[in-house]
């Protein structure tokens, strides 16, 4: 073999490790969401239905994979049990991040398969979520449940969700937790629109062939809804100054009808 072919053959060995190394340098940071309906993805034939978890992807640059593991009717105990944590766990690698928002069927004192105390059960899953999540050398977000459409006398909006605002307030606490302070936002936001414009925002819909009864759902969210929470979530992070603000596409917060 003349010394130019070994050059060239060098040469080509460098250049795909570099390559190589290029992909490695590029790998995409997962962001990770685990909760319930209100978080959750839907399918077309279910829309104006969205989950607010469902349109995160929108609103990063391309480096970031949003996977939404949150599913209907789950609570912090039937998502443990049913194995759903198991899987997102196993996946888990350095610096993904974990969203994590449960609440509204924790509190279903009626159901023994989801039902979660929250001075008890629902605090140890949340500190499990977190201290697993640490395990893996990944990062976790608490954030409290998002607020029903249920107004007070004075405009304000009703707390439906009793203690367990507290239990996420005091696990972020104690373990020194990012958290995201979901109620408090999504309170402020449906009271500044009022009763009448808030339903937008939240699954009312006339007649049709998806919902041909109407719908006037106070808890779960239309379109328009999700990308509003959505979007009180992003800012919330760039607020916190936390690192994943870098890979927000911060322009499309502000864009209109979304």
């Amino acid at each position: 073999m003349n010394i130019s072919k070994k050059y060239r053959n060098l040469f080509f060995t460098v250049s795909v490790i570099l390559v190589l190394f290029s992909f490695i340098e590029k790998k995409s940071t997962n962001i990770y969401m685990i909760g319930d309906s209100t978080m959750a993805s839907y399918k077309e034939d279910r829309a104006p239905l969205t989950g607010w978890g469902q349109v995160m992807s929108d609103y990063f640059k391309k480096p970031i994979r949003v996977d939404n593991h949150a599913t209907s009717g789950r609570s912090t105990k039937s998502f443990i049990s049913e194995g759903r944590w198991d899987k997102v766990f196993e996946n888990l690698q350095p610096d993904n991040y974990v969203f994590i928002q449960f609440g509204h069927n924790d509190a279903k004192k009626d159901d023994p398969r989801r039902y979660a105390d929250p001075n008890g059960l629902y605090k140890e899953n949340l500190i499990k979520f977190v201290k697993e999540t640490r395990d893996k050398g990944a990062i976790p977000i608490l954030l409290t449940p998002i607020a029903r459409r249920a107004f007070n006398d004075d405009g304000s909006i009703k707390n439906t969700h009793g203690d367990y605002l507290k239990a996420v307030n005091d696990v972020s606490k104690s373990l020194d937790v990012i958290m995201i302070d979901m109620f408090k936002l999504t309170s402020e936001y449906v009271a500044k629109l009022g009763p009448d414009k808030s339903k937008d925002v939240y699954l009312w819909v006339e007649p049709n062939e998806i919902y041909p009864e109407g719908k006037e759902d106070n808890t779960h969210l239309s379109t328009l809804g999700a990308h509003q929470f959505a979007k009180l979530v992003l800012r919330e992070v760039i607020n916190q100054d936390i690192p994943l603000k870098s890979q927000i596409r911060k322009k499309m917060l502000d864009s209109p009808g979304r």
